[in-house]
């Protein structure tokens, strides 16, 4: 199941459209924890292989053949085939990673806890 908006990422001219699902979320989770790289990413303190991984599962869920070192390469300068320069990948890895994050619509109230009485 599907339980974020779709977004699209490119990777080697092409564009893919994310799939992320809660599976996908604990997969990357596994590695990385989202929600301290986030905060880490809002102060400028950038953590380049964690954006790899998170960007290369994206692109992987949108069917996109490759690999996390492929990505960090591309992010490091390394000349790959991404086709995007070393500040696009980075860029575009932690642009990603808001898709990792769900928002509540604009019209939606927060839910209340059920109490008990």
């Amino acid at each position: 199941m599907i339980i974020f908006p779709n977004t699209d990422i490119s990777w080697g001219g092409k564009e893919y459209t994310t799939k992320v699902t809660m599976r996908l979320i604990n997969k990357i989770e596994q590695t990385v924890s989202l929600a301290p790289l986030a905060m880490k990413l809002q102060s400028g303190d950038v953590v380049l292989s964690h954006l790899a991984v998170i960007y290369g599962n994206l692109l992987r869920s949108g069917g996109c053949d490759v690999s996390d070192d492929e990505v960090y390469a591309s992010m490091m300068g390394v000349d790959v085939d991404s086709k995007l320069d070393q500040s696009e990948v980075i860029t575009a890895a932690a642009t990603a990673l808001t898709c990792c994050f769900p928002e509540r619509p604009e019209d939606e109230e927060p839910k209340k806890k059920a109490g008990r009485k």
